[in-house]
């Protein structure tokens, strides 16, 4: 009898005999059970027995001859990285970089050259003449010194030139002045630097006093560019030193420094300008992309090719012992080329960086988790019997719960109606007590024609919805718990919504960003 007994023991202790302890679908390899009670919470299916070795391990594969073929993999390496933000951008002028030519001697305008905004202007041109009586007088008084002798007559000299100078005569016309003799009636006016004419005051043949403007222009070298960001490229770019413009067409390229970041408005539509410094001109209104490079660093940097990006979280493969491991790792930074991420890693490690989406597609064919599918012990294999409808409920009924959400908030009558309908039909399919109890309360809530009735079943599935919420079945999605006081008339009411941006269904537009958000379910 002792015998019979001892060889029981070693039979139904042997490798090949271990006991089953969980249950999968055949179409959905992802679905771990604890036993065959329920159905695939997916297709309704039976469950059949998980086989194999590792039915426990459920995040690594052992590594194969075929899947070998198809990845690279390199060791962890730490430092710096680099992100290019591209962004359109175009040049500009600020109104205290312009600069106004006037008059220094009261006389008629001839010649106007610069007659329209828009002309260019460069050091040296003919701007227009100028027939004016002072500067005949002080062209006098000026030949008329260079006939005393004496310090007396060096001094009036020089008196009488600085004058003559400072009336607007150009100095190279002194010569001229000289050698004639006698005054120019029409004194030649040149530019004394470069620009653009933006705006012009007067016309030839104009009579103008003393200081009157003749036209507005901007200095060349008074130009910057300007772009406008998105919050999102607000963040990224508050720690940016260096960028370079790339003008549309055959123009050059220009460095650019010294970043201004200025916020232009607030709340949840914020925008922002960027103005920048450029080391040589262009023409105003030169449009191109601004690509503004920004580090990060220094940390464990793995190439952007080794992940499965999911927010602020990624997936990662990595070689040990034989196998491959998948890995969750918070992303820091995410560059051109690489990212900087954190987890548990170490220099060994050896980091698929090619074939990524070849292994997860080998984790999801053996059931494993994969960046896909991502079990967590608040899915379906950790809930407990008591727990599993519920989690099966609200797992199939999330995504039309959302889009109820959002038609509701937008007053969209018609997309509510539409989700109501696909959550009701969801419930139908489930023999579970849970979803029946659920599907009479919206029946005694009468027909979904009106936003009264939507809003009152929508009322309904968010308490349902807020349970599992409160058991972590929601945890990872992106989701937002949020609380209204003044909902259902003043009684209060919550929901589960995407995001933090309050978007009211109780009141959609009428009171949009009523609430607060009481919890982020990461």
């Amino acid at each position: 009898m002792m015998r019979f007994f001892f060889l029981l023991i070693l039979l139904f202790s042997s490798p090949g005999h271990t006991q089953t302890t969980e249950w999968t679908c055949s179409m959905h390899p992802q679905i771990r059970m604890p036993d065959d009670s329920e159905k695939c919470p997916i297709c309704h299916m039976d469950l059949i027995p998980v086989s194999g070795l590792d039915a426990r391990d459920m995040d690594s594969i052992p590594m194969n001859s075929a899947l070998q073929s198809r990845i690279q993999t390199k060791r962890l390496t730490s430092g710096m990285i680099e992100k290019t933000s591209r962004i359109r951008a175009r040049v500009i002028a600020r109104d205290s970089f312009h600069q106004v030519h006037s008059l220094r001697s009261a006389g008629r305008i001839e010649n106007l050259r610069i007659s329209r905004a828009g002309l260019r202007i460069q050091t040296g041109d003919l701007l227009y003449e100028l027939y004016s009586p002072t500067l005949i007088t002080a062209q006098q008084d000026y030949l008329e010194a260079r006939k005393i002798q004496g310090e007396f007559g060096k001094k009036q000299q020089r008196d009488s030139r600085i004058k003559l100078l400072w009336l607007g005569f150009h100095e190279s016309l002194l010569k001229t002045l000289e050698n004639r003799q006698f005054p120019l009636e029409l004194v030649p006016i040149y530019a004394d630097s470069s620009g653009l004419a933006t705006e012009v005051f007067q016309t030839s043949g104009a009579f103008a006093p003393l200081g009157a403007n003749v036209f507005r222009y901007l200095k060349d070298e008074k130009m910057q560019l300007e772009a406008y960001l998105t919050e999102a490229d607000f963040r990224t770019l508050q720690s940016v030193t260096e960028g370079l413009f790339v003008p549309l067409g055959n123009l050059p390229e220009i460095t650019l420094s010294h970043p201004v970041l200025e916020d232009l408005a607030s709340g949840p539509n914020r925008s922002f300008r960027m103005l920048w410094e450029m080391s040589s001109s262009l023409p105003l209104g030169t449009e191109g992309t601004l690509n503004a490079i920004t580090r990060f660093g220094p940390g464990s940097k793995v190439p952007n090719t080794a992940l499965l990006f999911a927010g602020q979280k990624a997936v990662i493969f990595m070689l040990r012992d034989g196998k491959i491991k998948s890995a969750k790792v918070n992303l820091l930074h995410s560059g051109d080329n690489e990212s900087i991420i954190e987890g548990k890693l170490s220099p060994q490690d050896a980091i698929v960086t090619h074939g990524a989406f070849a292994v997860d597609s080998e984790f999801q064919i053996q059931g494993k988790n994969s960046f896909i599918q991502k079990l967590t012990p608040s899915q379906f294999a950790g809930n407990s019997l008591s727990e599993r409808p519920l989690a099966i409920l609200i797992e199939h009924i999330t995504e039309d719960y959302l889009m109820m959400w959002q038609g509701l908030s937008d007053d969209d009558l018609s997309t509510s109606q539409s989700a109501l309908k696909a959550i009701r039909h969801h419930m139908r399919t489930m023999d579970s007590p849970r979803s029946q109890e659920l599907t009479s309360e919206l029946d005694q809530l009468g027909d979904s024609t009106e936003f009264k009735n939507l809003r009152a079943q929508f009322h309904h599935l968010s308490e349902l919805m807020l349970e599992g919420a409160e058991k972590g079945f929601l945890d990872g999605k992106g989701l937002s718990r949020a609380y209204c006081p003044m909902a259902l008339d003043y009684e209060g009411a919550g929901w589960i919504q995407l995001g933090n941006e309050i978007l009211n269904p109780y009141f959609g537009h009428s009171m949009l960003h009523c609430g607060s958000i009481e919890e982020e379910l990461r």
